[in-house]
C-alpha cells in the first residue's frame, strides 16, 4: 500500500503544473533555436501557399475575406491567423511563415501534453515530441503557409482535451475539445475526421458517461463550422481561371467525385499501401530502440504480406521517390515545380528496397505495440481509419496527406511500447534532426536562387511577369494571384503557364540550359544532401 501511495505521489509530482511548464519551455527553446539557426522565413511562397496568401493580402488591402477559385481548402481561420501576424509590418510571406511556425510550436506542446495525459514519462513525452518536430515533412511545412500544420495543431489540442474530458468526465473539457475540432474544420476539409472519431469513441468506448445526456453530439457540433466555412468560401470565391481547366481546382475535384465510389476498393488499397510506408518512415527513429525478437519475426511476416499485396495492386508513389515532400536528395519538392526539371531515375529495385524497409518497420511496430484499448486508443484508431477513408475518396495519394495519421501512430507507439532503449532512440532522433536541418537548408538555397532569378528578370531586365515562366510557384503568385499581370484568353480567363496553361513565354527560369535558348544569367545554388547546380534565365529564340 505504501509503495502504491509513493508511486501515485511521484506521478502527481512529475505531472505538476511546474514540471509540465518547464518541459513546454524546453520544447519552445529548442524550436526557437532551430528557427534562429536556419532563419527559414523567406519572403516567398512555398508550393500552394500562394493561394491562401492571396486571401490574407486581399483581406489586409480591402477588409473583405475572399478566396481564389483555385483554393482547395475553406480555411477562414487560417487566413485570419495569418493576417494577425501581418498587421505589425504589412503583408509578407515572412510573416505568414512565422504564423505557421508558431502554430507548429503550439502543436508540439499539445502533443507533449497529450503524451503526459496518456500517463507516459517525461522522457517518452519529450521523445515523441522531438520525433514529430524534426520529421522532415512536419518541419518543412512548419515554415510555409500551407494548411497542414495549423490543422495538426488543432487536432493535437482536441485530442488532449478529449482525453482529459473522458478521464475526468468533464463537460467543460469536452466542449473545449469540440471547439478545437471546430478550429480544424475552419482550416481544412479533413478536419471533419476527428469530431466523427470522437463521437464514435463516446458512443462505443466511453461507457455510460459518453452516451449520457447526448454528450456524443457535442463533437459533432464542430461540423456546423465546416459547413459554414464551405458555404462562405463558395459564396466568396473570386474567379480567375477556367475552373475545370486545372487539375486541383475545387470544381475539378467535385466533378471527379462521381468516380470515387466505383473505384473505392482499389483506391482504398492504394491509400492503405501509401499510409503503411508513411507510418514506417515516421517510426524510423524510435522503432529500432523498441524492437523485440518476437516482434521482428511476426513483423517481417506482416511486411511480406503487404509486399505481396503491393505486387498485385496499383502502387502509390514509392517511399522517398522524386516529387514527394520528403524525397531522396530533396525536402520540400521545389525542383519538380521549376521548368527544366528532369526526374531522376528511381529504379524498380530501389522502389522495392524502400517498400521492404518501410513495411518492415510498420510490421514490426504492429507486433511491438501493446495498446491498452481504452477510450484514448479507440479515438486514435477511429481517427486513423477516418484519414484512410479521406485518402481513398479524395485520391490524396501523397505523403503529407497521410501525415496526420503518422503523428497519431508515433504518439501511440512511444506511449505504449513495452520498452524503449532511450540512448538508441535519442541518438537516432538526433541524427534525424541533423538530416532535417540540412535538408531544409538545401531547400532554402534552391528557393533563394529561384527568387533571385525571378527578381533579376523583372527588376534588372525590367521584364513583365507575363513574359517570364518561373514555374508553378512563381507564376502562380505573380500571375494567377494577380491576374492583372497575366495574359487572358477570349473568355477572359487568366492564362498562366505551369498552372492552367502550357503556353511558352519569351523568357524562362530553368534548371537546365535548354537547347536553342540564350542564357542571360546564371544563379548557382549549393546543397549538402542533394546535388548542387545552377538556375538559368533563358531567352527563347
Amino acid at each position: 500500500m505504501r509503495e502504491s501511495t509513493c508511486a501515485a505521489e511521484e506521478f502527481a509530482k512529475v505531472n505538476s503544473p511546474a514540471h509540465l511548464s518547464l518541459d513546454c519551455l524546453i520544447i519552445a527553446v529548442v524550436w526557437v533555436a532551430a528557427a534562429i539557426l536556419l532563419n527559414p522565413f523567406a519572403n516567398s511562397p512555398f508550393i500552394d501557399d500562394w493561394v491562401y496568401a492571396w486571401s490574407v493580402e486581399n483581406l489586409l488591402d480591402t477588409g473583405h475575406l475572399a478566396f481564389l477559385d483555385y483554393c482547395g481548402s475553406a480555411n477562414p481561420l487560417q487566413i485570419l491567423w495569418g493576417a494577425l501576424f501581418c498587421l505589425p509590418g504589412g503583408f509578407s510571406f515572412s510573416a505568414l511563415r512565422l504564423s505557421t511556425c508558431v502554430s507548429a510550436l503550439i502543436c508540439l506542446i499539445f502533443l507533449y501534453l497529450l503524451m503526459r495525459q496518456l500517463g507516459t514519462t517525461r522522457q517518452r513525452g519529450l521523445l515523441a515530441t522531438a520525433v514529430v518536430g524534426f520529421n522532415p515533412i512536419f518541419f518543412i511545412l512548419a515554415y510555409s503557409f500551407m494548411t497542414d500544420v495549423p490543422l495538426l495543431a488543432s487536432s493535437a489540442g482536441a485530442l488532449w482535451m478529449f482525453l482529459r474530458a473522458v478521464q475526468r468526465q468533464s463537460n467543460r473539457w469536452l466542449i473545449a475539445a469540440a471547439a478545437m475540432c471546430a478550429a480544424g474544420c475552419a482550416i481544412r476539409l479533413t478536419g471533419a475526421v476527428l469530431p466523427i472519431a470522437m463521437t464514435i469513441a463516446l458512443i462505443l468506448h466511453s461507457g455510460p458517461w459518453g452516451r449520457g445526456r447526448l454528450r456524443w453530439l457535442i463533437p459533432l457540433t464542430s461540423l456546423l463550422v465546416l459547413l459554414l466555412s464551405l458555404w462562405f468560401a463558395a459564396s466568396h470565391m473570386v474567379p480567375v481561371g477556367d475552373p475545370f481547366g486545372m487539375d486541383n481546382s475545387p470544381a475539378r475535384r467535385m466533378m471527379q467525385l462521381r468516380w470515387a465510389l466505383p473505384i473505392l476498393p482499389a483506391s482504398s488499397l492504394t491509400a492503405l499501401l501509401l499510409m503503411g510506408w508513411c507510418i514506417g518512415l515516421g517510426l524510423l527513429p524510435v522503432l529500432p530502440a523498441a524492437i523485440t525478437r518476437r516482434a521482428l519475426m511476426w513483423g517481417l511476416l506482416t511486411a511480406a504480406a503487404l509486399l505481396g499485396v503491393a505486387l498485385f495492386a496499383k502502387q502509390p508513389p514509392a517511399p522517398l521517390s522524386p516529387g514527394l515532400t520528403w524525397a531522396l536528395g530533396e525536402i520540400g519538392a521545389t525542383s519538380p515545380l521549376i521548368p527544366g526539371y528532369h526526374s531522376p531515375a528511381f529504379p524498380v529495385w530501389l522502389t522495392w528496397l524502400m517498400l521492404c524497409l518501410t513495411y518492415g518497420l510498420l510490421g514490426v511496430s504492429l507486433w511491438t505495440l501493446r495498446p491498452r484499448w481504452g477510450t484514448g486508443e479507440m479515438v486514435f484508431a477511429w481517427t486513423i481509419l477516418g484519414h484512410l477513408a479521406m485518402l481513398s475518396i479524395l485520391w490524396l495519394f501523397y505523403d503529407r496527406y497521410a501525415f496526420p495519421a503518422v503523428i497519431i501512430v508515433i504518439v501511440w507507439f512511444v506511449a505504449r511500447a513495452p520498452r524503449i532503449r532511450m540512448p538508441i532512440a535519442w541518438t537516432l532522433t538526433t541524427v534525424l534532426a541533423i538530416f532535417t536541418l540540412l535538408g531544409v537548408r538545401d531547400h532554402m538555397a534552391l528557393n533563394r536562387a529561384l527568387w533571385d532569378a525571378a527578381t533579376y528578370a523583372t527588376q534588372t531586365l525590367h521584364l513583365a511577369p507575363a513574359q517570364v515562366d518561373g514555374g508553378y510557384v512563381v507564376n502562380g503568385w505573380w500571375l494567377y494571384a494577380h491576374p492583372q499581370e497575366a495574359l487572358h484568353d477570349e473568355r477572359g480567363f487568366a492564362v498562366v503557364p505551369g498552372v492552367n496553361s502550357k503556353d511558352l513565354t519569351p523568357y524562362q527560369i530553368s534548371l537546365s540550359p535548354g537547347a536553342g535558348a540564350r542564357v542571360l544569367a546564371e544563379f548557382p545554388y549549393q546543397r549538402l544532401l542533394g546535388p548542387s547546380g545552377k538556375l538559368y534565365l533563358l531567352q527563347r529564340n
